[in-house]
């Protein structure tokens, strides 16, 4: 038997369906659909969570001096720079 006959015998003898399909493209998107949502949940769920709190403060958020500072010391060593 050639390999283009084994071919063929094999695609003639399947079985050929008459009813409908056990599963529609309906159950697979309601399927998918569902799993979208439980994820979508789990990350609110996940997101919502407060967090540990371990972290620290990035260097360009912790305070350097305060406005009196700034506004007499550097002010005035920048002005005097400037002449």
């Amino acid at each position: 038997m050639t390999p283009i006959q084994a071919l063929y015998y094999f695609v003639e003898a399947r079985p050929t369906r008459t009813g409908p399909p056990n599963v529609g493209i309906g159950a697979i998107l309601l399927i998918v659909a569902a799993a979208v949502f439980i994820a979508w949940v789990a990350w609110l769920w996940i997101a919502a969570r407060p967090s540990s709190g371990g972290e620290e403060t990035a260097l360009n958020l912790q305070p350097y001096l305060s406005d009196d500072e700034l506004e007499t010391t550097k002010l005035n060593r920048v002005l005097r720079a400037a002449m």
